[in-house]
């Protein structure tokens, strides 16, 4: 996937400080995309998808047009790229067709819930371990 993120930032011209201001994040952020360091978010995809029209299709597996028409359904992803997903993020196939089908918002509220969880699961972990000392 990081050759697809260069080859389409290559193709809308854009160097990577102004791919990355167009997405609202670092040029580092996208350095580690492109040298494959580390994994892209499926948020990610999905920005990509709505800023540059990109299709997540071929950004997963280089299936189908790098630039969606303006005809082309958005939130049609194939199966096959939800289990190619699945196997490289670990995540059940059911959810990820779930995630496919919220909008941007959505997804940043999604996130925080997680990160939410996470954070109170490492203070129960923390005042368990304490209370059994």
């Amino acid at each position: 996937m990081k050759n697809r993120i260069k080859l389409l930032r290559k193709t809308l011209k854009l160097s990577q400080t102004e791919f990355a201001e167009k997405l609202g994040m670092t040029m580092r952020a996208i350095q580690k995309w492109e040298a494959g360091e580390v994994e892209i978010k499926i948020s990610s995809l999905k920005l990509l998808e709505k800023v540059f029209n990109a299709n997540i299709d071929w950004l997963i597996n280089g299936t189908g047009d790098m630039i969606l028409n303006n005809n082309s359904n958005k939130n049609d992803i194939n199966d096959e790229n939800i289990k190619s997903l699945s196997i490289t993020y670990n995540l059940p196939q059911k959810f990820l067709k779930l995630v496919f089908q919220l909008n941007q918002n959505e997804l940043e509220r999604v996130e925080g819930y997680i990160e939410a969880l996470i954070e109170n699961r490492k203070i129960y972990e923390k005042e368990r371990q304490r209370l059994s000392s």
